[in-house]
């Protein structure tokens, strides 16, 4: 049949009208959904799950923490995974990367690198970096660095705070213009003569500059002891410190994050050793793949309200001093008779990333990373101006 002028021109009109009204829909949509995934972004991952975020993590690197890095990662990557899409990127003793499968498990170490692929740059996406190498590159400020570069959010301190807390000596020297007492120490790059060695107060405690997790920690009563402690602390570091060691001692750890504009400060452990120091050992070989949470220890601390507040005002002091960010732990050292309290040293990516000292406070695993991620884009954010439109190059072609 025929289909006449008079009856096709509206047939065509509403045709055209559908076309027309599905092209807006579609723009309509675009829109929407682009305006959203902006909001998103603007409201700093208000809440990170919807939001369909990639969280890469790190761990691993060439550091003498590299395995207790991997526990940490494998036991976050277990917690977390079934909120977040997540990427394990794994970095060997060589710092060569490596991308594994969601399904890796630490027993898939063994027969490592299969099931593993090298990384030689970054051809997908992550939109937050969660840390979680201890020492070497993740707490010297290499990887933040490598971060800030590629315009990633991550939880971990900025480059400048962590090569300053990453160095203990330095740690001290910035905390020597606020309130918080650390123990005086004496930096050592070779082993210095005996007369020096005779002259300090014993007992001591020896201790490479840079490192963590008790590596390398040794208490010396005498000079051939001290000797014999710096020469093994130097293998591991360019630099170690002697410093005195308290007698009686008692060791509290206390961890904080900061959450938007206020910060949270864990609850209070007291760490059980087996010998003078706590050493590797009591932290973690006995814990197997709990990693710190597998430490024995005294949680919350039998401490008074007196000494409480003091670990407490100290942790956030130093936090906001050193101008810190993500989980960070403050281990201090007590003397029960002088009733004197001293930081130790400050953790900035501590073993288990410290959740188990926020459980008592009621937060579990997966909101403590929630909070890490949501500072880390809002700290992230910048929003400072960080280049300068000039005419220098319009000049320079003219004058040529």
């Amino acid at each position: 049949m025929k289909i006449d002028d008079a009856h096709f021109t509206p047939f065509y009109i509403i045709v055209i009208y559908l076309i027309a009204l599905v092209y807006v829909f579609h723009i309509y949509i675009y829109a929407y959904v682009y305006d959203n995934a902006t909001l998103c972004h603007k409201q700093n991952l208000a809440h990170i799950n919807p939001c369909m975020q990639t969280i890469g993590i790190f761990f691993g690197g060439k550091s003498v923490e590299h395995d207790v890095s991997i526990v940490t990662a494998m036991q976050c990557h277990t917690s977390i995974k079934h909120v977040y899409k997540t990427k394990l990127i794994y970095i060997t003793k060589q710092n060569e990367f490596y991308l594994l499968p969601d399904n890796f498990t630490i027993q898939d170490f063994k027969n490592f690198p299969q099931r593993a692929r090298r990384i030689r740059h970054f051809h997908f996406k992550i939109d937050i970096a969660l840390n979680c190498c201890h020492g070497g590159i993740g707490e010297n400020g290499f990887l933040a660095t490598l971060f800030s570069i590629l315009n990633i959010p991550y939880t971990s301190a900025s480059p400048q705070s962590a090569m300053l807390t990453m160095d203990k000596a330095l740690t001290k020297q910035a905390l020597s213009k606020t309130k918080i007492p650390t123990l005086p120490a004496k930096t050592f790059r070779v082993c210095p003569q005996d007369s020096i060695l005779e002259s300090m107060d014993y007992p001591v405690i020896v201790k490479p500059k840079s490192l963590g997790s008790s590596i390398g920690v040794q208490r010396c009563d005498d000079v051939e002891s001290t000797r014999t402690a710096i020469m093994s602390a130097l293998i591991y570091d360019d630099e170690c410190i002697v410093e005195k060691c308290i007698t009686p001692l008692v060791e509290y750890n206390c961890a904080i994050v900061r959450s938007g504009e206020d910060y949270i400060i864990s609850e209070i452990e007291q760490p059980v050793k087996h010998d003078t120091t706590l050493s590797f050992s009591d932290k973690y070989l006995n814990a197997g793949q709990k990693g710190m949470k597998g430490q024995s220890r005294l949680l919350p601390a039998p401490i008074d309200d007196k000494l409480r507040e003091k670990v407490e005002k100290y942790t956030l002091e130093s936090y906001q001093t050193l101008n810190l960010k993500g989980v960070v732990r403050i281990d201090y050292l007590y003397n029960p008779d002088t009733k004197k309290l001293y930081l130790n040293e400050i953790n900035t990516i501590p073993g288990s990333l410290a959740f188990y000292l926020f459980e008592p406070k009621g937060i579990g695993y997966v909101e403590l990373v929630d909070i890490m991620l949501k500072d880390a884009v809002n700290t992230d954010s910048n929003d400072k101006i960080s280049t300068f439109d000039s005419q220098i190059l319009d000049f320079a072609l003219h004058k040529n």
